[in-house]
């Protein structure tokens, strides 16, 4: 059979599902795809009602919350919806990228912090987060500076309307009941903020806009308990 420009563009077409609607159960629908663009909530929803006969909003709530299908921030630095199973792949495939928007940073470079280093503080992480009623099933988001930019609408509002459309993207989709917010002692962020030989509290900073962070958040989400912690490490 010769391979035409016709029967490519229909292969591929078919390929992602978008050929004709599909009676494909949602996890398969999602790793035949590979991912679905998912940085609004409501993107993964609309993909697969172009793409499935019948589609029920319901599944893709039900995938993930039994986590068939995780949402996280992978391509492009963006969050897509990709199976469990394909999960780890992915985010091997990103680390580096992923990383070096984060953890490579000058703000985290000049302190010293290795990706070892952060790696380490995982278990210590998870663990804090179960003492505190999280579970697996939590959804975990790492900012550099945790809350800040919910305090930044007059002087950055980039940031801020970043911050909160990733915010409302969670709760809208996820029915989100509590957001606890925790920063830590020796932020990279906050000490990339020191002015000159100026000494700055950055604990009674760091705290002072988790305070003006609860307060925007109760404001955005009055449906939602919110909790602050500071995080004091251990030697």
């Amino acid at each position: 059979m010769r391979l035409t420009a016709r029967r490519l563009n229909r292969a591929t077409l078919a390929r992602q599902l978008l050929l004709r609607r599909e009676p494909v159960e949602v996890a398969e629908a999602v790793r035949r795809v590979v991912a679905l663009q998912a940085q609004e909530a409501a993107s993964p929803y609309l993909a697969l009602w172009n793409r499935l006969a019948p589609f029920d909003p319901a599944a893709l709530d039900a995938a993930f919350a039994g986590h068939e299908v995780i949402k996280a921030t992978l391509m492009r630095i963006t969050l897509h919806a990709v199976t469990a199973a394909d999960y780890p792949a992915f985010h091997c495939a990103m680390a580096e990228s992923l990383r070096a928007a984060r953890l490579y940073d000058r703000r985290y470079t000049q302190t010293g912090l290795s990706a070892a280093d952060a790696d380490a503080l995982i278990p210590h992480l998870l663990e804090f987060t179960m003492h505190l009623g999280i579970g697996p099933n939590g959804d975990y988001m790492a900012v550099p500076g945790g809350v800040e930019p919910l305090t930044l609408l007059d002087l950055l509002p980039k940031d801020f309307n970043f911050f909160r459309r990733r915010l409302e993207a969670l709760v809208e989709s996820h029915g989100t009941r509590r957001i606890v917010a925790i920063a830590h002692q020796d932020c990279a962020w906050y000490k990339a903020r020191k002015l000159g030989p100026i000494t700055l509290d950055l604990r009674e900073q760091q705290i002072r806009d988790l305070r003006r962070a609860s307060a925007r958040l109760r404001e955005m989400f009055p449906g939602v308990i919110v909790e602050t912690y500071f995080a004091r490490l251990r030697y």
